[in-house]
């Protein structure tokens, strides 16, 4: 008996510990967008997830083009166990968000734009055993994680329809992709200084270098040398630039009920005149004498196929950033 008792015992303690065992993780990476000509920022991104012997993924996706059609894709592709890491990589700063659709064909999404459609229920909720509360998501977005409404609103986005959420971990610094001398691509986070103005009118790089020099005396940045250089492999202070839009779209029950905006007053008068698009550029906190404005009568195509009469507003900034990597 004292023998049988002791291989029941030994056979109780050499039972595995399930929460010992380690997960295989399983990783996905959504490039959110291509380049344009001149521009390697999300090609660097592929071929560094691809390669980066930490950061490469299990699988790379390059169709995506909204949060929508980012989150069906998820449920579409349930893995098991349930994705351990996910990196999102799009262009976004903290003034305007991300440059990726809400809804496929939608708006930009902008942080509190972004935060409406999820309370609203305008986005699908992710499946269970999609993600787990270990999950991490790392969303490459310019200083995108400084921005406390984008973090609110990406965490909703990621909460699955068992009320589990995802650690979401969203860039608070530039992000730049690099090739090295050896040629690997690196992944680097930079701090950054940015300067706005109307878009099509920029000052001189003299005068930029001097105003940001006032605006940012605790900055160590010799921001004459800064600003007009490029990035390249041999230079940790640089520049880089980007717009910044604004849109702005109000249907008139008949045409003449427009107001005329053909001349620069009746423009500014029309913009001022809109509360909601007031507000949205108080959000951004860009000065509106930083933005250069097309403002149109058009015929505006409603949700019923109809065209109605509308005005249309869109406002252009350009921000230069000097980054520190």
């Amino acid at each position: 008996m004292a023998a049988l008792s002791a291989l029941t015992i030994l056979l109780i303690t050499n039972i595995p510990d399930r929460d010992a065992v380690p997960t295989p993780e399983r990783s996905i990476c959504f490039i959110l967008g291509e380049d344009r000509v001149g521009q390697h920022f999300y090609t660097l991104a592929e071929e560094y997830f691809s390669t980066d012997a930490e950061a490469r993924v299990d699988h790379m996706v390059m169709h995506v083009r909204s949060i929508e059609e980012l989150i069906r894709h998820l449920n579409q592709h349930s893995p098991d166990p349930p994705w351990t890491r996910i990196e999102l990589v799009v262009h976004g700063n903290v003034w305007s968000g991300l440059s990726l659709k809400i809804t496929d064909g939608g708006e930009r999404a902008y942080p509190k734009e972004l935060c409406r459609a999820v309370m609203k229920n305008e986005l699908p909720k992710l499946s269970r055993d999609i993600i787990s509360s270990q999950t991490i998501i790392n969303v490459w977005a310019c200083g995108i994680g400084t921005n406390p409404i984008m973090n609110t609103a990406l965490s909703l986005c990621f909460t699955d329809a068992e009320g589990t959420t995802a650690q979401i971990k969203a860039s608070k610094k530039f992000v730049v992709f690099k090739r090295d001398q050896t040629g690997m691509v690196r992944l680097l986070q930079a701090s950054y200084w940015p300067y706005f103005f109307k878009r099509g009118y920029r000052p001189s790089d003299t005068t930029i270098a001097e105003t940001m020099a006032r605006e940012y005396p605790e900055a160590v940045i010799d921001f004459s040398t800064a600003v007009g250089q490029k990035s390249d492999l041999e230079t940790p202070v640089f520049e880089e630039s980007f717009h910044i839009p604004v849109s702005w779209t109000v249907i008139y029950d008949h045409a003449d009920q427009r107001p005329p905006v053909q001349s620069d007053e009746d423009k500014m008068t029309w913009i001022k005149s809109q509360p909601g698009l007031m507000k949205k550029i108080k959000e951004l906190s860009i000065p509106i004498s930083q933005y250069h404005w097309t403002v149109n009568q058009i015929q505006y195509l409603n949700d019923q196929g109809q065209r109605v009469p509308a005005i249309k507003a869109i406002g252009m900034s350009t921000v230069v950033c000097v980054l520190q990597t």
